[in-house]
This record gives C-alpha cells, structure tokens and sequence, in this order.
C-alpha cells in the first residue's frame, strides 16, 4: 500500500479496488468539441484497464469501464452539460453494475459489465493517453472524491443533487 507520512507512526493506505464509486462537481469553461476526462482510474499507462468519469464530445456526463482492452460499459446521462454551470456527477464501477448519475438523476445502469483490473494509479482531469483536452484546458475540478464501495442508487442520487 502507499506510505502516508505522520508525525510518529507510518500508516499504510489499504489498496484500492473495486467496487467503487467517483464523485466530481467540476464547471467547464469552455466546450472543447472533444471528450473532458474528470477522473480516470488505471491499473496501467496504457488504458486497457480504466474507469473513467468524463464529458463526452456530445457535452453528456459519462462513465465507462474497460477491462482487457473490451469496453465493458459506457453509461451516459441524457442531456448536455452546459458552459459555465457547476455540475455533480458520479459513477459507481462494480461487477456486472455500472452506473452514472448527474444532477440527482441516474443512468439506465449496466448490468453486465466486468471490472477492470485493479487500479493503481488515479489522474485527475487527463487520460492516460493523448487525443483529449487535459484540465485547466477546458474548466475547473471544483471536488473529487473516490468511494472504497458502490454507492446505492440513493446515495448516487444524493450526492448528486442540489
């Protein structure tokens, strides 16, 4: 696990895996035409393995996982996110469930997904690899937060809203 530095006693994180959820309230700036990566998670640089939160080209949150290099899951949120306006979206990324929520709104959800491998390394506003806008160039990650379990339906909808 990773060192987390203390006063007297060292203290090892417990390792990361799935399930999981994510959380962003970001605001974008500026609509770049292409897909605006929030948080990805990766067990490698070489994105066959990811869960990612993001907003797509056609301006709707999204939330994919990949495994083996095979999409497994791609839960976008009808509607478009707009300049300028703070917004909330999460996702949760567990076996066989995979699901967006934006706004106190949920996706149709994924119920045959397999989770990626485990993550070890988490970017924030950038890809692993090129060909998408990277944070400042198109807004402002206002929180990020990572859940260690799948959030309920509910509590998507909860941290989601207002």
């Amino acid at each position: 696990g990773a060192y987390i530095p203390t006063t007297t006693v060292a203290v090892t994180a417990a390792p990361l895996n799935y399930p999981l959820s994510l959380l962003c309230e970001f605001e974008r700036a500026v609509d770049t035409g292409g897909s605006e990566c929030l948080i990805q998670l990766e067990d490698n640089p070489d994105n066959t393995d990811i869960a990612i939160l993001f907003v797509s080209a056609s301006d709707a949150l999204e939330a994919d996982m990949v495994s083996n290099n095979v999409l497994q899951a791609a839960q976008a949120m009808a509607g478009s996110i707009s300049v300028g306006v703070t917004t909330k979206g999460a996702a949760r990324f567990a076996q066989d469930d995979v699901k967006s929520a934006r706004g106190g709104t949920l996706s149709a959800g994924d119920v045959s997904a397999t989770v990626a491998a485990t993550p070890v390394t988490i970017r924030f506003g950038a890809r692993t690899t090129g060909g998408s806008p990277q944070l400042p160039t198109f807004g402002y990650l206002r929180r990020a937060a990572l859940f260690s379990r799948a959030l309920s339906d509910s509590e998507l909808t909860t941290v989601t809203s207002g």
